[in-house]
């Protein structure tokens, strides 16, 4: 499987696209093993206009809009919070067919500026 990530414009909620608005960069190689066993943490650091890291604490909704794996939860959506940096988890548990893992990532509010 590979991995891209579809990202949503924060000030429209979770129902509007625009990819233009976030911007996410997958950490390492981006293959997961399609043996249907086992599971899978993808590191991604998300960002808002003008690259800066989405702050601290953040939530981000993953929805798997295509590709044969699921969360760790079981579902095709996950509530994750970024950490540091921007950095998001994607804990995933693979499927068995092979191919590209579409994931959308939304932020609820504004993202273009570190709160502290």
């Amino acid at each position: 499987m590979f991995l891209s990530a579809m990202l949503a414009d924060p000030s429209a909620g979770f129902a509007q696209s625009a990819p233009s608005a976030l911007h996410a960069t997958i950490e390492g190689s981006g293959k997961i093993s399609a043996t249907g066993q086992g599971s899978a943490v993808v590191r991604a650091t998300v960002a808002g206009i003008g690259g800066t890291p989405l702050a601290a604490g953040t939530a981000v909704r993953a929805t798997i809009l295509s590709g044969d794996a699921r969360f760790a939860s079981g579902s095709a959506s996950a509530d994750l919070t970024a950490g540091d940096g921007g950095a998001v988890e994607l804990p995933l548990l693979p499927g068995t067919k092979s191919g590209p893992l579409v994931v959308r990532l939304d932020a609820p509010r504004p993202v273009n500026s570190i709160s502290r």
